[in-house]
């Protein structure tokens, strides 16, 4: 086989791949609960996340998740939030009791 059609093969695959991938695009609460997640080991975002309204985006988020049928991302997000919101006396963030 020559180098150009080596080549050629090689940019089909890859382009088939990027379809592929644009296809799978998720939900927007996929997202949050990500975000949420990635915050909770660090106290300077985790307090960005919370100033910027992220528990209550977060709330919602889980919401969807489990509207959506996909139970171990909202368990994520919950474990998240419940971090979160532990975190937040640390900071002196005043967050009212879930309720």
């Amino acid at each position: 086989m020559s180098l150009q059609a080596t080549c050629l093969r090689a940019v089909h695959r890859l382009l088939a791949r990027l379809r592929w991938s644009s296809l799978r695009v998720e939900p927007p609460y996929v997202a949050v609960i990500r975000e949420a997640t990635a915050c909770v080991g660090s106290t300077d975002r985790a307090a960005a996340f919370r100033e910027a309204e992220g528990l209550d985006r977060l709330r919602s988020a889980i919401d969807a998740a489990e509207a959506d049928d996909r139970p171990a991302l909202a368990r994520e997000g919950r474990q998240a939030l419940l971090a979160l919101r532990r975190s937040a006396p640390a900071r002196g963030t005043d967050i009212p009791p879930e309720g």
